[in-house]
């Protein structure tokens, strides 16, 4: 299932010499000829071809580091319960303000907590920039999902290169559709209209993509100037086009 090769210099006058453990070694001088040559030495392996790349794919050896998750619980633990506690007693101290009003008019005075207790009702300013950033967080969350579980089946193998990004790619596109209805479901919770949630998953399907896309064909264009061998070719980009307007803007709209 491979092959080894080890460079070795051996004393003869003639290309038969042999390239075992006690050869004597060739030192060169100035008016020597070197003769190059090579053997070959076929040993059966037992590894079928299949499973060639199982030494590499499976984690031996690993060990837990328990004491770091110790110690980074401990610490999660220490800052929450100081958060926790600050935010008890102000809870506490405002709750006790309210409590001890005495007239009604001193009551409509709105102080602390209840300053703000409305706003989480409140629509945000640029809703819309909202509602498109978290639609495509979320077809990205839905893509490495997927991905990270099609790698944990084995079904991503390091012998097949270019299928990791293959994969993410094909998914990117097909999570639209999640990237479509959770930014039309907030447009929605924000009070939207029919044209405005429809203006909001048609931001979504070019906003985001179309800036990484355009990114990455400037950056493209720079390697194409120094006529490098790792520049994408058109057909790719061509390809990359056609999955863009014709399956993940369809899915998201």
């Amino acid at each position: 299932v491979g092959f080894e090769v080890e460079p070795r210099s051996a004393a003869g006058k003639d290309l038969e010499a042999a390239c075992s453990e006690g050869t004597q070694a060739f030192d060169l001088e100035a008016s020597d000829v070197i003769r190059y040559t090579y053997s070959v030495q076929w040993t059966e392996s037992e590894v079928r071809w299949a499973s060639r790349w199982d030494a590499y794919k499976k984690m031996t050896g690993g060990q837990i580091h328990w004491f770091a998750i110790l110690n980074s619980l401990l610490i999660l633990l220490f800052l929450s319960g100081m958060v926790a506690m600050i935010l008890l007693r102000t809870l506490h101290r405002d709750i006790t303000q309210y409590n001890e009003v005495a007239t009604q008019e001193e009551a409509r005075e709105e102080t602390g907590w209840k300053l703000v207790h409305g706003d989480v009702f409140r629509r945000p300013r640029h809703s819309t920039l909202f509602a498109v950033s978290v639609g495509s967080g979320m077809q990205v969350l839905g893509m490495s999902v997927v991905t990270l579980f099609f790698a944990m089946l084995g079904l991503l193998s390091p012998a097949h290169r270019g299928s990791l990004l293959q994969t993410m790619m094909l998914l990117f596109t097909l999570m639209g559709v999640l990237a479509g209805y959770t930014s039309a479901r907030f447009c929605k919770v924000f009070d939207g209209d029919e044209a405005r949630w429809k203006c909001t998953t048609l931001v979504t399907a070019f906003l985001y993509p179309g800036l990484f896309f355009t990114t990455f064909f400037m950056l493209n264009l720079l390697i194409w100037g120094v006529k490098s061998s790792g520049a994408v070719p058109f057909t790719t980009l061509f390809a990359l086009l056609v999955l863009w307007f014709g399956v993940s803007v369809p899915l998201v709209f």
